[in-house]
């Protein structure tokens, strides 16, 4: 068990519960205390923050775009597997005679 005792267990029960107590009447006191923007200020700093997170996004799509064709212009073009290709190179397997080597351990 945690706790050593009953006594020690109930000490630490009534010790935080009224911690917790001092906590909550501290935070509502807190509260009262606040002052809270106004309407047209709330939508004011609402709409510089979409506008904000749309710019970056833009920005940050903007960056990307040029990297891709900076990368799809210097690297070279992976070639393209036919599946028929690939089904004739499997049944080249099937019908080849292919002979496992291995080294013997003596």
């Amino acid at each position: 068990m945690f706790f050593r005792s009953k006594k020690h267990f109930t000490f630490l029960k009534i010790h935080n519960f009224s911690k917790m107590i001092k906590f909550f009447k501290d935070a509502i006191s807190e509260i009262h205390n606040v002052t809270w923007p106004t309407k047209k200020h709330t939508k004011h700093i609402s709409t510089v923050a979409i506008i904000f997170t749309i710019s970056c996004a833009i920005f940050i799509w903007f960056i990307d775009f040029w990297f891709d064709k900076a990368v799809k212009s210097t690297a070279k073009p992976v070639q393209q597997i036919e599946v028929s290709d690939i089904q004739a190179t499997t049944e080249n397997w099937e019908n080849a005679d292919v002979k496992v080597v291995t080294e013997d351990a003596e």
